[in-house]
């Protein structure tokens, strides 16, 4: 029985005949099929430093919903039809298939089903574990985008665009992309194949490395600024909300948590079963891996957002107060400090015995590590980011897209600060550098996550994001 209302609103009952029609031919194209998706690379060898390499793959537009198959005809005896087929179980048909589509995505994103070439990055079914004031979630989380391909050496940054990508080391190609609730600033670490970075979204992941799979993810009360370090089994971050938390590695179950005073937005650096990790209550903490008991803090005149370095019995680390403090790694007590002009907000690496400090009054010192004693110092008019030191040279990115001054990417000599080499585009390079296989990984304010070459500085490749580049990780 069919009930049917014509456009001029008169209804019509009945039991409909149906009798087999010939397909009509068809030669125009389909009105309805979806457009191609595209993408841009970079061409190999153009260093030009000019062009953007966005990746992303563009969804198709909205598709426009075909009329009505009945359009208005009046009541016929017979139910029009295309293609020798009655419209109605033709649209029921489609509508049944996509709803099976949508279901088994909705499986595939919760792990609960996979292809055959995801088995091994098959996650198990959320399980949730509640913790002193943070819950780990174990299985489900945010949603990756992947690229098929065998694994080779990686790249992993996270953006203000909330994703954190996964590339090629060598080309730059996207393997994967995962989508977090907000920016991430934090550098992720890599270890046994799982990458670990906290999020604007007050939460902490671990993601499979090779399918960007989420394995767990915890959640602290703000957001997470402070870059992982990890040791035996246990990652320990700092937080927004004025904790230090340690986790156990496999499953994201919280250890043990320790309150500061204020936000802990500095990376942590573990050694010998000690966590070291300022703060901005003007502290530096040391804490015993194991349980998180304090051992002892320092305190400076100003937040500390920098990273402590660790070598021998010594904790070196910087102040806003213009500082870098040499602090005796059992105790606590003072050694030494060097004032600088501005704050000193980044890392300062020991190398051969010499600290090098970059500081936000432009100026790059080196310090002998025992006395504080300036050996040199060289202006780099711009505010200095976090360095890495690889054999006699010193890779530190410059400038601040706020402020003027000197905005590129330098490699310097150790022994007295000369330029060996300088990338210069017009952008600040804020992400501590990461040399591998003859290549520099810088990422940059304007989005991109820039390839050099770490003989001659030109550009090999270029990768395009939707929002500034802070931090780097590599995973060979």
């Amino acid at each position: 029985m069919v009930h049917y209302t014509t456009s001029a609103g008169s209804e019509w009952k009945g039991e409909v005949s149906v009798t087999p029609q010939p397909p009509e031919e068809r030669s125009e194209p389909d009105p309805y099929a979806p457009p191609i998706s595209g993408r841009y690379i970079l061409p190999p060898g153009d260093s030009s430093g000019d062009h953007m390499a966005p990746t992303e793959q563009y969804s198709p537009g909205a598709i426009r919903p075909p009329a009505s198959p009945l359009g208005d005809y009046p009541a016929p005896p017979n139910l029009p039809r295309r293609y020798g087929f009655a419209w109605a179980p033709f649209w029921g048909g489609i509508i049944v298939a996509l709803l099976i589509v949508v279901v088994i995505l909705e499986l595939m994103r919760n792990g609960i089903v996979t292809l055959p070439s995801q088995a091994n990055g098959k996650t198990p079914a959320a399980t949730s574990t509640t913790g002193i004031t943070g819950t780990s979630t174990v299985g489900r989380g945010a949603t990756a985008t992947t690229t098929s391909g065998a694994p080779t050496s990686m790249l992993f940054f996270g953006s203000y665009d909330s994703y954190l990508y996964a590339v090629d080391a060598t080309t730059g190609t996207l393997r994967w992309k995962f989508k977090t609730g907000a920016s991430i600033y934090a550098s992720p670490v890599v270890d046994q194949n799982v990458v670990y970075f906290g999020s604007f979204d007050d939460h902490f992941y671990a993601v499979d490395a090779l399918t960007g799979r989420v394995r767990w993810t915890f959640a602290t009360h703000d957001q997470i600024w402070s870059a992982p370090a990890i040791a035996n089994g246990i990652v320990i971050f700092g937080s927004n909300d004025h904790n230090v938390y340690a986790l156990q590695e496999s499953s994201g179950t919280l250890l043990w948590q320790f309150q500061a005073g204020d936000h802990v937005s500095a990376p942590a650096t573990i050694n010998n079963g000690r966590v070291y990790i300022g703060a901005q209550d003007n502290t530096v903490y040391c804490l015993n891996l194991a349980d998180g008991t304090e051992v002892w803090h320092f305190t400076a005149n100003n937040h500390i957002d920098s990273q402590p370095d660790v070598v021998g019995n010594v904790v070196y680390v910087g102040s806003y107060d213009g500082n870098e403090y040499a602090v005796d790694a059992t105790s606590g007590a003072l050694i030494w400090s060097f004032t600088t002009g501005g704050g000193v907000e980044s890392y300062a690496p020991v190398a051969q015995g010499v600290v090098y400090v970059g500081s936000n009054d432009g100026f790059l010192y080196a310090l002998n590590a025992q006395t504080g004693a300036l050996l040199w110092k060289r202006a780099m008019n711009g505010r200095l980011h976090v360095p890495t030191i690889v054999g006699n040279v010193l890779y530190v990115g410059i400038g601040d897209p706020f402020v003027p001054g000197t905005k590129a990417f330098y490699a310097l000599q150790v022994s007295d600060g000369s330029t060996i080499w300088a990338y210069q585009n017009g952008v600040s390079f804020a992400a501590q550098p990461i040399i591998a296989n003859g290549i520099v990984y810088a990422g940059c304010d304007n989005g991109n996550l820039y390839a050099l070459s770490q003989r001659s500085g030109s550009l090999l490749w270029m990768y395009a994001t939707n929002g500034f580049v802070p931090a780097v990780a590599y995973n060979p």
